[in-house]
Parts: C-alpha cells; sequence; structure tokens
C-alpha cells in the first residue's frame, strides 16, 4: 500500500462517519501507518459532526490533525494507544 501521509475530503456529498470505518478497512489504521492528517471539507455534511474528530481519533490513531485542529485529545475519548490528536 502506498504511505499517504493526508486525506482531504472535498465536495463528496459525505454524510456520516462511514468513511472513517471504509478507510480503516482500506488499510489506513493499520500499526505502521503513516495517515497523519484527515480534512473532511466544509461541503461535506459530515465535517458538521459532533463526533468526526473523536471518532477519527478513536478508529486512526495515527492522526495528529482532523480538519486543521492539532492539539491534546481528552484522554476520556482515546483507548489504550493514546496519540496527540486534539
Amino acid at each position: 500500500m502506498p504511505r499517504v501521509c493526508e486525506v482531504h475530503f472535498e465536495d463528496n456529498g459525505l454524510s456520516s462517519l462511514g468513511c472513517i470505518d471504509q478507510m480503516v478497512s482500506a488499510g489506513f489504521g493499520a500499526g505502521n501507518s503513516q495517515l497523519t492528517g484527515l480534512n473532511v471539507g466544509t461541503s461535506n455534511p459530515a465535517a458538521s459532526l459532533t463526533l468526526l474528530r473523536a471518532y477519527a481519533a478513536h478508529r486512526l490513531p495515527s492522526l495528529d490533525v482532523v480538519n486543521g485542529a492539532v492539539g491534546q485529545v481528552d484522554i476520556a475519548l482515546r483507548a489504550p494507544g493514546l496519540s496527540p490528536l486534539a
């Protein structure tokens, strides 16, 4: 699999968190994943979902940035394998 460090979704009608599950199924959440950034553009309904950042952090533990936000994750939202995502 090619090494991808950042994914941007723009103008493709994403309306649920299913896109994150599909990324995990495709191998982006694997142990040696290089994926550190995810951007779900505001043109997608999913961008306004309250749990987008927390769900992405949980399912894709290599992420450092979701929609441009960087920082410390709320420890209660992250399972064992903590990562510095806000």
